[in-house]
């Protein structure tokens, strides 16, 4: 998704997952004793990083990215890709600390291990690590920027609230995030349809042309995250999500023409419960389904993971 203004895009990364970039990008994660390897060329500014649950593993496949050995390996061969030399990188390593239950990263010093690993593949590699902010007893959620390279390290406690988005992020990591649709335009639908389709990681489970129709879906269906129009029949879209608040509380992105980024409406969405608001116009649907996706999915996906 892009901030209004400066045209930055935002990644958000489960356990499991990397990405690379080298257009303005920032990067965000949530660690415990799992461990995020951050890579950036200063010249290209480009920028890498991964999240990964396990050290080495000799019965991997070559593939899975939980595995330290294969996120990072993984992640300096993307970078290669974009023009990056090993020596042209600088690393930094997060996470890795002594937190219970958080992520669902568990195992005896685990952490202690995911550390080391990554200093010692990173090693292998001959990439400088510059910089480090690991261990302890509490997660973190960084965010890094691809073009000033900088990461902004927020420590977090185990709350239970905490806990239970944590719990919530692993388990998504290893099963497809579940999406409803709400709008009264079949042709939206459709392409709502199409869009999500296009990723794996999400499912569709359902589709409602207005919010009596979703609210007997939500409740049957349980999905992990809603889209949502605001000018509907019956109910629009903002007083629908106020009642759902109260009486069933779910992730909720609002998607809609009117909801322009710092207008009265977003404001009043926010102020609602969504979890995110977006303009329609600005997914470009109409003029096909790649702007659509990159901004899209990325936003159900932190609106998923970080909800209660």
């Amino acid at each position: 998704m892009n901030d209004a203004g400066n045209n930055l895009s935002r990644i958000f990364l489960l356990p499991a997952e990397y990405c690379v970039a080298n257009k303005p990008t920032r990067i965000t994660t949530l660690l415990g004793s799992c461990v995020a390897v951050c890579l950036w060329n200063r010249r290209l500014q480009a920028a890498g990083m991964n999240h990964f649950l396990l050290p080495a593993n000799s019965k991997t496949d070559g593939t899975n990215t939980r595995y330290g050995d294969v996120a990072i390996d993984t992640l300096v061969e993307s970078m290669a890709n974009l023009g990056c030399s090993t020596g042209s990188l600088g690393a930094q390593i997060f996470g890795g600390g002594s937190v219970v239950d958080h992520l669902s990263c568990a195992g005896v010093d685990i952490g202690e291990r995911n550390i080391l690993f990554a200093k010692s593949r990173l090693a292998q590699h001959r990439i400088k690590v510059v910089h480090q902010d690991v261990g302890g007893e509490l997660g973190r959620k960084i965010h890094f920027d691809s073009v000033t390279g900088q990461v902004i390290v927020k420590k977090i406690d185990a709350s239970p609230g905490r806990q239970n988005r944590c719990a919530k992020t692993s388990q998504l990591s290893r099963r497809k995030i579940r999406v409803l649709i709400v709008d009264d335009s079949p042709t939206v639908l459709a392409i709502y349809r199409k869009i999500i389709e296009l990723d794996g990681r999400f499912e569709l489970i359902g589709a409602a042309h207005d919010a009596y129709e979703a609210r007997d879906m939500i409740v049957s269906l349980d999905p992990d995250v809603i889209t949502l129009d605001i000018i509907m029949p019956k109910m629009s879209g903002l007083e629908f999500i106020r009642k759902l608040m109260k009486y069933y509380p779910k992730p909720v992105v609002i998607i809609s023409t009117i909801a322009k980024v710092g207008s009265k409406i977003q404001k009043m969405a926010l102020s609602a419960g969504a979890s995110d608001v977006i303009d329609k116009e600005s997914l470009s649907i109409y003029g096909g389904l790649e702007k659509a996706k990159s901004i899209l999915l990325p936003r159900l996906k932190a609106a998923a993971v970080s909800s209660t």
